[in-house]
Parts: structure tokens; sequence; C-alpha cells
């Protein structure tokens, strides 16, 4: 699944954006949407088992890592360029399926970031 979003975001950075470096993009789109559910996790699991929300740096070190990560898969291992030319990889080999799978994914990563401190008041409000 992730092989599939890192096409539809080269794709989407190589095409509609027109960009020089689409996997330096790419990289970068996904790395934020694993920040927004890893730091929407991190800060229901905290409140639930500490009663207090995560520090602001301790969460912004995540992005940092987490691009580190995306780095190493997929840019210096070659996998991104292989992903690109070789494998173009589809959901249920549709386009259109694997468009609305990246989009879907993307309103809902990015939505995290709503639904998550919205969701942490009322427990915090309970201690």
């Amino acid at each position: 699944m992730i092989d599939i979003l890192y096409y539809m975001y080269y794709l989407f950075y190589l095409k509609k954006l027109k960009d020089t470096e689409p996997h330096v993009r790419t990289i970068w789109g996904i790395s934020f949407l694993f920040f927004c559910v890893a730091i929407g996790g991190l800060n229901l699991i905290w409140v639930v088992l500490f009663s207090k929300r995560v520090n602001f740096w301790i969460m912004m070190a995540f992005f940092p890592l987490i691009i580190l990560i995306m780095y190493v898969i997929y840019y210096r291992s070659g996998k991104g360029k292989y992903i690109v030319e070789h494998k173009k990889p589809l959901f249920r080999n549709s386009m259109f399926l694997s468009i609305c799978f990246a989009i879907v994914f993307t309103f809902l990563c990015v939505s995290l970031l709503v639904i998550v401190p919205v969701l942490i008041r009322p427990i915090l409000q309970l201690y």
C-alpha cells in the first residue's frame, strides 16, 4: 500500500506540479502523512496512559526521524526509482482506484491533526 502511495504521489508531483525533484517531494509528502498518524497515535496513547499531552518538541522530533526512515527506504536504496520505473503498483490494477485510495488516505491522515485533539479534550477533563 505504501508503494501505491509513493507511485501516486510521484505522478502528482511529476505531472501536475511539474516538479524537478519528484522523488524528494514524494518522500516529504509520505513522511508528513506518516507523521500525522504517528503523532495522532502517540497523543492518544500518551493521554490514556499518563493523563497529559505530549510535549510539542517530542512530537516534532518524530518528523525528521520519519523523513530519515523514508529517505533510507525509498531514496538511498533505490526502491523509489524501482517502483516508478519497473513496478508501477496500482490498487487492483486500476488507476482510478489508486487515485481514490491516495486521496482518501491523505484526507484521513491530515484529518487526524484535527480529530485527535477533539478526542483528547474529554479524556483530559476526566482526570
